[in-house]
């Protein structure tokens, strides 16, 4: 899980080491804004995702809990096509979990 906030892309030392030690690792990754946006922002993304398989959710218990529990399968199968990108879980999605 990485928390994105106003400064996070312009870490330039434990940031991309965290993300890279993931990426080596083949971890799923979660992208947490703390602004309490589910849509990737570039401005603040951190550039060493650029090639990574990804989901970007907001910083509320219920979407991190979802992630949790169900982005690490789903990372797998989309791992196992060749799949890489940005990822969202849908607007009913957050509306189910009473966001």
């Amino acid at each position: 899980m990485i928390l994105v906030g106003d400064n996070t892309k312009w870490n330039r030392k434990f940031i991309p080491w965290k993300i890279e030690r993931a990426l080596n690792r083949n971890l799923p990754i979660i992208v947490v804004y703390i602004n309490g946006s589910w849509q990737k922002n570039n401005t603040k993304r951190p550039t060493a995702l650029r090639d990574a398989l990804e989901i970007h959710i907001p910083f509320k218990a219920a979407a991190v809990q979802h992630a949790f529990e169900n982005w690490p399968s789903s990372h797998v199968g989309y791992k196992s096509k060749g799949k890489t990108g940005a990822y969202y879980y849908t607007d009913e999605t957050y509306k189910n979990r009473g966001l």
